[in-house]
């Protein structure tokens, strides 16, 4: 092959030469177009390897790479069949139907849960781009920064499907099972929490966010952060008994909530509403659960 290639090329090169030699003929034309014949055996390959924004491909052989590097630094591990079989996400019902549309609800994914697991921790950005998160989550050890290199790989790799490249099939999903267990895992490191905040009345509130960044219950206000602390504190010391649990009914929707109440009847925390007894039985539980373990993240600090 590269003989082919000399060859090819020494012929050209000779032929242009002697064009030169014997200006007789139109020479811009004939001399470009046998530099190029020269040069092409040379150039293609190189041509064909780069991507182009919009008309590049993703390939599995770069997949597999990060997700090799994923499980190296803990990113992923290694997936159990339960896990696989219960948990599902948006982009891989249309990955079949549209790949592209797949992966770039994969990005999507992937900035969401940062924003969660910043959120979680007290990390409040606004408008930030998946960088962003990543630097702040970095530098409260959230995220280490092997995890981040190889998350803004990634990223990379998936707005090149936002921009339209072509998915080779074992790709697509390699892409999509990495980026499934990746979310699992970052949605892992989100815990429970009690989210001190300040009114625009200079009260404080506490809200218990579950993992899922969902409210289950609120608090009543208090005009200082050291009684909101001693509310919180009342929460993990009546959530795991049923007994400090009262479910209720709105009086014109009919619709279901519950309240936490202390032993002199006194509320401490009242839930969403729900339209159902089993959402409201959910709920409770989960308050049960996370309740005595929840981390505090404090807005005012």
């Amino acid at each position: 092959m590269i003989i082919t290639k000399w060859i090819i090329s020494l012929v050209a090169i000779s032929l242009a030469i002697a064009h030169i030699i014997f200006p007789g003929i139109n020479i811009d034309n004939l001399t470009l177009l046998f530099f190029l014949v020269a040069i092409l055996p040379w150039i293609f390959p190189i041509v064909k390897s780069v991507d182009v924004p919009g008309v590049g491909k993703i390939e599995f052989r770069e997949v597999r790479r990060i997700t090799e590097q994923a499980e190296r630094v803990g990113l992923i591990e290694v997936e159990d069949v339960e896990t696989r079989e219960t948990t599902n996400f948006v982009f891989e019902r249309v990955a079949d139907q549209d790949p592209n549309l797949a992966l770039a609800g994969l990005r999507i994914q992937i900035e969401r849960s940062l924003s969660r697991l910043a959120e979680a921790n007290g990390i409040r950005l606004e408008r930030a781009s998946i960088r962003q998160y990543l630097d702040a989550l970095v530098k409260r050890e959230l995220v280490s920064a092997e995890e981040k290199k190889l998350l803004l790989d990634l990223t990379q790799l998936l707005n090149s499907a936002v921009h339209g490249a072509k998915i080779e099939t074992e790709a697509r999903d390699y892409a999509i099972n990495t980026g499934r267990r990746i979310l699992i895992n970052l949605a892992a490191r989100i815990k429970a929490s009690f989210i001190i905040q300040k009114s625009k009345r200079s009260d404080f509130g506490f809200r218990l966010i579950g993992p899922d960044r969902d409210a289950l219950i609120y608090s009543e206000s208090y005009r200082s952060k050291a009684g909101c602390l001693n509310g919180i504190n009342a929460v993990r010391r009546l959530s795991p008994d049923l007994t400090n649990y009262e479910v209720e009914r709105t009086a014109k929707e009919k619709k279901y909530f519950f309240t936490i109440r202390a032993k002199n009847h006194e509320i401490v925390a009242v839930s969403d509403v729900f339209n159902s007894r089993e959402e409201v039985d959910i709920a409770i539980n989960q308050v049960k659960v996370f309740g005595p373990e929840a981390s505090v993240v404090n807005l005012e600090d």
